[in-house]
């Protein structure tokens, strides 16, 4: 029997999100089909996705790095099917083109499943399960292998609350504006957070979720991506550690 990554059988499908969520007249969705990555092939999907992330906003080359996602996602991007073009004719194969049928947001999306496996579908399924960060202490679930230090009832980790500043407010104890976490707080960080952390910081180095400029972007999005930024810089200086890092 042949490893999984060398098992024709064992592809995987992933249908975008957007896709999902829409309505096709006769129920078939656009689906890219991936294999399972090899040791080398994976090393070299994360290489350039680091690379993306490493360039300086002085040195932002958007072009470079969009051709840096398409060839990391072509590493696992065996075929697709039910794609048509804006002329409703099906569109041909040819991985080296995903760039020409798929939005940047799409793209991200379509690397991070195959680096995971195909399991980001699952993740988006299982996000609403994790509790909210504020939520009553002890409704988290059992802290993960890596966690260090972790809170327990009798010592909660405890922290300014993060929607009023600290004056208190509904969300936490409104006598101290604080809230406490008795369980690891990795808990209660659900997918979609991840997700936004990882877009804010694409965005920083000139690739947004949407083509385009500022003016293109989702209003919400900027501002959670200037949240992001402002924890970042925060905990960045906290930690004494360079902005840049």
């Amino acid at each position: 029997m042949s490893p999984l990554a060398m098992d024709p059988e064992s592809d995987f499908e992933v249908i975008l999100k957007s896709d999902r969520e829409r309505d096709f007249p006769d129920g078939r969705r656009p689906t890219f089909v991936f294999r399972h990555l090899t040791g080398r092939q994976w090393a070299r999907a994360q290489k350039a996705e680091v690379e993306i992330v490493a360039v300086s906003d002085e040195t932002v080359d958007a072009a470079a790095n969009l051709d840096r996602l398409c060839e990391a996602i072509a590493e696992g991007l065996v075929g697709w099917r039910d794609v048509t073009g804006r002329d409703g004719n099906p569109v041909e194969f040819d991985s080296a083109g995903i760039d020409e049928l798929v939005g940047i947001r799409e793209l991200w999306e379509l690397y991070y499943s195959m680096m995971r496996g195909g399991q980001l579908e699952a993740d988006d399924a299982k996000k609403s399960e994790s509790p909210s960060p504020t939520a009553g202490a002890g409704s988290a679930g059992s802290p993960g292998p890596q966690c260090r230090g972790r809170p327990s009832e009798l010592e909660p980790a405890e922290f300014d609350c993060p929607l009023c500043g600290g004056d208190g407010c509904e969300h936490c104890d409104k006598a101290t504006g604080r809230f406490a976490l008795t369980a690891c707080p990795l808990q209660y960080v659900t997918g979609d957070v991840w997700r936004a952390i990882e877009y804010a910081t694409l965005y920083a180095k000139g690739l947004p979720p949407v083509a385009g400029g500022a003016l293109d972007q989702a209003r919400q999005f900027v501002q959670a991506a200037r949240r992001i930024w402002a924890e970042e810089a925060l905990w960045k200086a906290r930690l004494k550690m360079p902005f840049w890092l």
